[in-house]
């Protein structure tokens, strides 16, 4: 991640648009992986395993303790990955489309799988 710390008075509207994204340009989707499971104190040493569904990546850390996706999120996508019921999921909110879509993207882990922790970073 970007470091996030700035003192007001030292910024100027020009740069506010470069601080839109808090993820580093240089990271791969295994970077960010790497980093939700440390932040949520899971071993590195889990099996990992890389699904294709519906042409994005989509990460299954032991089994369903963890699902991620870091590519643009769809509906049909999110139904699926609910429907595999994970204990976790996060996904990047740079893969959101609308803003809206979050809210249901969310709405929908509710309706199929309600104990899901859904995380956004």
């Amino acid at each position: 991640m970007k470091d996030i710390y700035y003192r007001p008075e030292s910024l100027q509207q020009e740069t506010l648009a470069t601080m839109a994204n808090h993820i580093k340009e240089d990271r791969t989707a295994e970077d960010l992986l790497f980093q939700v499971m440390l932040s949520w104190g899971l071993p590195l040493s889990l099996p990992i395993e890389s699904k294709e569904i519906d042409a994005k990546t989509v990460f299954y850390v032991a089994s369903n303790s963890l699902i991620a996706c870091f590519d643009d999120l769809t509906p049909a996508l999110v139904n699926t990955i609910a429907k595999d019921k994970p204990i976790r999921f996060v996904s990047s909110e740079n893969a959101i489309t609308h803003d809206a879509d979050k809210t249901n993207f969310k709405e929908r882990f509710k309706q199929l799988s309600p104990e899901t922790e859904v995380k956004f970073i």
